[in-house]
């Protein structure tokens, strides 16, 4: 069956249209970016230039794209009353402290990190990936 021509034209083929999709910046992000596969697909059957590559295209890709969840408030939002529940008089300091951790949090939050820590953690299964993402 190997030398029938079609059969060679149709592998060629093949062969032809796979070579394009790893050359492709959109199929190593899906796979990352799939919870089931992340990294180990890519780390086990490609060279490591070109998870290298793709490593960093996908981290030009997140930074481009991040957005970061707004738990700041705004000005507006600010002048409405906390969502810090109050029970007592003498919690206006806590919740001081408090408002005052999430600022210093939200100015020291690092995306990369958190791409890193997505890569870097076990394998999930899903059957709904958009469902997993959220």
């Amino acid at each position: 069956m190997e030398n029938d021509p079609y059969t060679r034209q149709g592998l060629k083929n093949i062969d032809k249209y796979f070579k394009k999709t790893s050359q492709s910046d959109v199929y190593f992000i899906c796979l990352v970016l799939d919870p089931n596969y992340k990294l180990a697909y890519i780390e086990g059957q490609w060279d490591a230039q070109d998870v290298a590559d793709g490593r960093d295209c996908l981290e030009a890709v997140f930074d481009d794209y991040y957005t970061p969840l707004s738990h700041m408030p705004t000005r507006e939002q600010s002048a409405l009353p906390t969502k810090l529940v109050r029970k007592h008089y003498s919690d206006d300091w806590m919740c001081e402290v408090i408002k005052a951790r999430q600022t210093t949090d939200h100015l020291t939050h690092n995306p990369q990190q958190e791409l890193n820590l997505y890569l870097s953690a076990l394998l999930e299964e899903t059957d709904d990936i958009v469902a997993w993402w959220g």
